[in-house]
């Protein structure tokens, strides 16, 4: 896999991938690699609705948002470096809790009971990049 996986779905201009959960489980998400569609991110949509990967991202917010989401912080080698659980609508970046520094993209699904990554898991699944 490329040192920065992001680069990689940019150059094969990939939609979708395949994240494993951390119970096994592989769950599409969307890709998005645009400025733009890394802007909207989840906003205006509502559960269910698969998850989505933001690339060359390392900070988010949920203004606007309908319902608190799970978030998960990713390296350029694709490693899980940050989880959030349940982050409720209407949050900002502060205080670094919306923020990673040392994260290349960012993992983000609407929040539900069950799996989601953990910190460490390489999620993607390199045969989806």
């Amino acid at each position: 896999m490329a040192d920065d996986f992001a680069v990689e779905l940019r150059r094969r201009r990939r939609r979708a991938c395949a994240v494993r959960l951390s119970d096994g489980r592989l769950v599409a998400a969307r890709v998005a690699a645009t400025p733009l569609s890394r802007l909207r991110g989840l906003l205006g949509r509502r559960p269910p609705h698969p998850a989505l990967l933001l690339t060359r991202c390392h900070d988010i917010h949920t203004c606007g948002m309908s319902a608190p989401i799970d978030v998960a912080f990713l390296s350029g080698e694709g490693q899980v470096v940050k989880v959030e659980r349940a982050v409720p609508p209407g949050q900002r970046v502060f205080a670094g809790v919306l923020a990673c520094d040392e994260s290349a993209s960012v993992l983000e699904r609407f929040s539900q009971m069950g799996a989601w990554v953990e910190k460490g898991d390489y999620p993607l699944v390199p045969s989806s990049l």
